[in-house]
């Protein structure tokens, strides 16, 4: 991978940093702004995708099968008291429902700072406080959107138009960004810089990464609980075991796999028992716990562990060293990711519309992260102003989820291409 600051050991296209979450892969949960119809920019033409194509989010795609609603919600089976059932049904099929939004934004602002703290730490800025900070970071964000990405995959293999989404909604913004990050960073750079397809450069690795576990998704439905989720470990294990080549960052597309599996197997009824208010209490306090620890570990473990980017091999560890270790960041990683679900607000707040259209401020925060890692003020901040930088990264997030940022920047992540298809 190529390294995007002089300063930075970083390898761009390893953490999502990631995308959500990182990592155009968060989509939207089902409802009347699928289709941008609420503001979203509008209807797509059968060439076209809406964020939400991306994780298979489209009505006509839904889950695999009907799941009970979360507590709180109408069940448009049931008639209301008045006994018009047509009514409630309708008003629930046309209603976002905000705890994802809510969960995306969270998430992609956490991807954000991430991001630019990874140079700070690579050059010791920040202490021990930021370091621990970031690799709490990455123990769970990622799979916070990978299990999204399952989740609303359900119906992937049994939607319409399946082709025509992944090409408009992952793969033209893939080969778009891929490119215009490696420009960006030679005109960064001054140096010329080689664009390879099968090299995903920095944040773009999530984009082919989603390609290819919405590929495998029929084949994860066919399987049995215990044999689907004891396969994807298995395989996940194997990335560990057996350097693999880079090419589309094959180690972490199987290293989170299973999170991917495991959205896949999830319910509205699961998601539904961590709204409750003690689930949510315990999560805070899990969190709370799990920085802690992370602060702890953080002179003493390399935060290589939660990036899940290394082979055993290149981490200098045995197999066995390697194994416990890996075990213990995909523990880790469950824990921290149910318990920041947990905690996100199921009503509607402030940001909850901001947080359909991640997919924006995860694909251009990193022209931002970028250029401030060839500064080299940056790498001399100090005090108040690294605080100051974190709340810059959540406006930054906040701003590339606006509508304006939306209208400009929509031809290159959500690009209509009616004229492609048939």
């Amino acid at each position: 991978m190529l390294e995007p600051g002089r300063r930075a050991e970083v390898t761009p296209g390893a953490d999502l940093d990631p995308g959500f979450g990182d990592r155009g892969f968060f989509g939207s949960p089902p409802g009347r702004d699928d289709h941008g119809a609420a503001g979203d920019g509008g209807r797509r033409g059968p060439g076209g995708a809406s964020e939400g194509a991306v994780l298979g989010l489209d009505r006509r795609d839904g889950p695999a099968a009907p799941e009970p609603p979360p507590s709180g919600e109408a069940n448009p089976a049931r008639p209301d008291k008045s006994g018009n059932a047509d009514k409630v049904a309708q008003k629930t099929a046309t209603s976002r429902d905000p705890y994802f939004d809510n969960a995306k934004f969270l998430a992609v602002a956490l991807v954000v700072v991430g991001h630019a703290w990874e140079p700070l730490r690579s050059a010791a800025v920040g202490g021990r406080m930021l370091g621990a900070g970031q690799s709490f970071i990455y123990a769970f964000h990622l799979p916070v959107f990978i299990v999204m990405c399952g989740y609303f995959s359900r119906g992937f293999s049994r939607s319409r138009g399946r082709t025509r989404k992944l090409v408009a909604a992952i793969v033209v913004p893939y080969v778009l960004f891929s490119a215009g990050y490696v420009v960006y960073t030679e005109v960064l750079a001054g140096r010329h810089m080689r664009w390879d397809p099968l090299e995903p450069y920095y944040l773009t690795w999530f984009l082919p990464a989603l390609l290819a576990w919405r590929l495998s998704v029929p084949l994860w439905q066919q399987l049995r609980f215990p044999i689907a989720i004891g396969l994807a470990v298995a395989i996940w294990l194997f990335a560990g075991l057996v350097t693999l080549p880079s090419m589309l960052d094959a180690v972490q597309v199987l290293s989170f796999l299973p999170f991917f599996v495991l959205g896949l197997i999830l319910g509205s009824r699961h998601f539904a028992l961590l709204r409750r208010p003690a689930v949510r209490v315990a999560g805070a306090l899990t969190l709370v716990a799990g920085a802690v620890a992370a602060y702890a570990l953080e002179t003493s473990l390399d935060p290589e562990w939660v990036h899940w980017r290394r082979s055993f091999a290149e981490l200098g560890v045995g197999a066995p060293s390697g194994v416990g270790f890996r075990v213990l960041a995909l523990a880790a990683a469950g824990i921290l990711t149910a318990a920041f679900l947990a905690v996100v607000p199921a009503r509607r707040t402030w940001f909850s519309r901001l947080g359909a259209a991640s997919m924006y401020a995860y694909l251009l925060h990193g022209f931002v992260t970028l250029f401030l890692s060839y500064q080299d003020w940056y790498y001399r901040i100090s005090g108040w102003q690294v605080p100051a930088l974190t709340l810059g990264c959540v406006l930054l997030a906040v701003v590339l989820m606006t509508d304006p940022v939306r209208r400009v920047f929509r031809w290159a992540v959500e690009p209509r291409l009616e004229w492609l298809f048939r």
